[in-house]
């Protein structure tokens, strides 16, 4: 049961391809452990025992070997799946993974969609039909890449992104903000054991705002909360949620339509596949990504086409170092991960 996402890839793929495993060509031990010395100066890694360095290595051994055997099945047949490779990640379980970073508290979902009917985003059409392509990067409205660390506190970081963009696009400014005080201060989440963002925005509408992360730093794990109302350098006024036909699903044609007018979204998603992922257009076979599994919160940025595959461009908070400097493309018009599944942005307000 350790390393099931990978593992179940590489039979799956190599079922239908008739493969053979022997065909397939992996790494000595030898090559391993000196990816494995790299990995460990590249992220900084360390382990307190012999035994333990020992059980990482044979973690981060099976993950390679099976890394090395879904990339070329994956180029061999061109299954048009992401590319798989060495992430900070590549010294975890499947479990560890799961446990450590995709806590997204989902538990209030059903009094979420209740909530569609009156907290509902509407499209205007101001600006016209949305185009093939757009990145809210191209217009400044996307800050650089952050990273939670070892805190599950992807929720806070999600709405935070989603403030920061409104925020730039309302203003024509760009402002960095704390994700520290929603960790510290929302008491509705759970800090470092997960939250979500419509909470996020409940707790700063009510509480007056959200202070800049210059003035309230983020140290990546629970502490006593400092907020200064004397120091709120913007304010949340409310919040809404995309919706389609039923609470909860929305026509990626209508989403792309409203991420054109609106900005970026706080969206969640199950993020199973993410674990090594190095690059590319994540599409995943649906039962290997449940889109009801919601695990985590991310920022949507944007949209376009590769080849004839059209994709939604994604912020994540795992640092720049992760898959495309800190983002990640995903398969549009398949709701792929159930990334359509909850989607809302703030309303902000300079203070």
């Amino acid at each position: 049961m350790k390393f099931i996402y990978i593992a179940t890839i590489i039979l799956l793929l190599s079922a239908i391809s008739c493969f053979n495993f022997a065909d397939l060509k992996t790494a000595s031990d030898a090559e391993i452990f000196e990816k494995f010395q790299s990995f460990l100066n590249t992220y900084s890694k360390s382990y307190t025992t012999i035994e333990e360095t020992k059980e990482r290595f044979e973690i981060f051994k099976e993950n390679y070997i099976n890394m090395q055997k879904h990339n070329q099945i994956n180029t061999l047949k061109n299954y048009e799946t992401a590319e798989m490779g060495v992430t900070q990640f590549f010294d975890l379980t499947t479990e560890e993974f799961r446990r450590n970073y995709l806590n997204l508290n989902i538990s209030t979902l059903n009094r979420i969609k209740a909530n569609y009917s009156e907290k509902k985003i509407t499209i205007n059409n101001l600006k016209g039909p949305a185009p093939d392509s757009y990145d809210w990067r191209e217009h400044g409205a996307v800050t650089p890449v952050k990273n939670q660390g070892t805190c599950g506190s992807c929720w806070a970081f999600s709405a935070i992104g989603n403030i920061e963009a409104q925020y730039q696009i309302k203003t024509n400014k760009s402002a960095i903000f704390s994700e520290q005080q929603l960790v510290d201060c929302d008491t509705v989440d759970q800090g470092c054991n997960g939250g979500l963002m419509d909470q996020a925005f409940d707790y700063l509408e009510k509480e007056g705002g959200v202070m800049s992360a210059a003035d309230y730093s983020y140290s990546g794990r629970g502490q006593t909360c400092r907020f200064d109302k004397t120091k709120v350098a913007a304010r949340v006024t409310g919040y809404k949620f995309a919706s389609g036909k039923e609470a909860g699903a929305v026509d990626e044609k209508v989403l792309k339509q409203m991420l054109y007018e609106n900005g970026p979204f706080a969206i969640a998603i199950n993020a199973s596949t993410l674990q090594f992922y190095f690059g590319g257009i994540v599409n995943p076979w649906s039962f290997l990504c449940n889109p009801k599994g919601l695990n985590h919160g991310v920022l949507l940025v944007g949209y376009g086409v590769e080849g004839n595959k059209p994709y939604w461009i994604v912020k994540n908070s795992w640092g720049s170092g992760w898959g495309e400097k800190g983002f990640f493309r995903i398969i549009a018009g398949k709701g792929a991960c159930g990334l359509n599944t909850f989607v809302v942005s703030a309303e902000v307000e300079a203070n």
